[in-house]
């Protein structure tokens, strides 16, 4: 169970109140804040681990979401050049460093 830091309740509320509202969210921030913790508590308490896919642009990323969320089916962006995850039993898509979709 992923456990916030202070700094990081606010900003996981208000991804929660957001996404009551739209069904797609850009959560921004700064480099080491805590954004995949976030991330990861959001799937925790709202989709489930196993419904949740994580695409990431590197495998040193994938690591870190591992680390965080190991249940989560965790991608890189590359991987969809030669195969294509089926999405039919997902709930939740976090795409990691979203700015290298362009």
């Amino acid at each position: 169970m992923i456990a916030l830091k202070q700094h990081n309740i606010r900003p996981y509320k208000e991804l929660c109140k957001a996404l009551e509202e739209k069904d797609k969210v850009a959560y921004i921030s700064a480099t080491g804040t805590g954004k995949s913790f976030v991330g990861g508590k959001y799937a925790e308490e709202h989709d489930g681990v196993d419904k949740t896919l994580i695409m990431v642009p590197s495998d040193v990323i994938r690591e870190g979401w591992k680390k965080i969320l190991p249940g989560a089916n965790i991608i890189t962006y590359q991987s969809l050049l030669t195969s294509f995850p089926d999405l039919s039993s997902l709930s939740l898509l976090i795409c990691d460093e979203m700015h290298h979709l362009g």
